[in-house]
């Protein structure tokens, strides 16, 4: 996915009550890639995504509000 609405997508980190440290964890990456994609330096892969809308419980609109651009 594109950059996506990364303001959203940490609401979502922050209810899920997973800290940061565990999503970059969970991601396979460090703490401050993760940072740097929430801060929109860089985008996320889509098998990133994917782990985050499985990690955060998120609904497929939920998702979809995060890194949905609008194609297809």
């Amino acid at each position: 996915p594109a950059m996506g609405n990364m303001e959203l997508l940490k609401t979502f980190i922050e209810r899920s009550g997973i800290s940061l440290t565990n999503v970059a964890k969970k991601l396979n990456i460090t703490y401050v890639a993760l940072n740097n994609k929430l801060n929109g330096k860089y985008a996320f892969t889509l098998d990133e995504a994917l782990v985050l809308k499985k990690i955060l419980h998120l609904t497929q609109s939920e998702w979809d509000a995060v890194f949905d651009e609008g194609e297809g």
